[in-house]
């Protein structure tokens, strides 16, 4: 009973001490002149609808990862295995076809590779050669598994991205004659 008056009066003391939002609130004052909380927002809409975007892009680039390694999880969960050991077995089970069919099936050549930004050649039969072959071969590999296990599943996502925020025009006649007519965006004095 204690905890449950413990959390009530917790409610209680922070909605009491959260601050009401006003589209009247000023946010600044310039020389006697104030602005208002109203016109900060319509001055940053775009901007802060850009950094929503942005983020929106981070997040789902972030669960398209979770949504990966949750369907290597499973396959992995199939096969009694854990993930590593079933990705090494993956692997294994395809590089038994042979190297030329590999390089035809998953498309690249081991003439060079990147360090950094640079195409460094490799010497034929170097160990540089055979790891940075291996590696980019289990890396297809994997992709091609996971491309595989993506098409099977029921995907459903809840993520969805910012509404962009609406412009208010206001359309100004200049001559009625000549049928001229200006947008002016709503809030904006001329």
């Amino acid at each position: 009973m204690k905890i449950l008056y413990f959390f009530l009066f917790s409610f209680l003391f922070i909605a009491c001490n959260t601050p009401v939002i006003n589209k009247n609130d000023v946010v600044a004052e310039v020389n006697g002149e104030q602005i208002l909380l109203s016109e900060l927002a319509s001055q940053s809409k775009q901007e802060i609808f850009d950094i929503l975007n942005t983020a929106y892009e981070i997040k789902s680039r972030v669960l398209a990862g979770l949504i990966k390694q949750k369907l290597l999880e499973d396959a992995a969960k199939k096969e009694n295995m854990s993930l590593e050991e079933f990705i090494d077995w993956f692997v294994q089970q395809k590089i038994c076809v042979g190297q030329d069919s590999l390089k035809k099936r998953y498309g690249f050549n081991t003439q060079s590779f990147y360090v950094k930004g640079e195409l460094i050649p490799l010497v034929k039969g170097s160990l540089e050669e055979k790891l940075s072959y291996q590696q980019k071969l289990r890396s297809r590999i994997v992709q091609a598994l996971v491309d595989s296990l993506y098409q099977k599943a029921d995907i459903k996502r809840f993520l969805y991205p910012p509404k962009q925020p609406a412009l208010k025009m206001t359309l100004c006649f200049n001559s009625f004659m000549e049928g001229k007519c200006t947008c002016v965006p709503e809030g904006i004095n001329n």
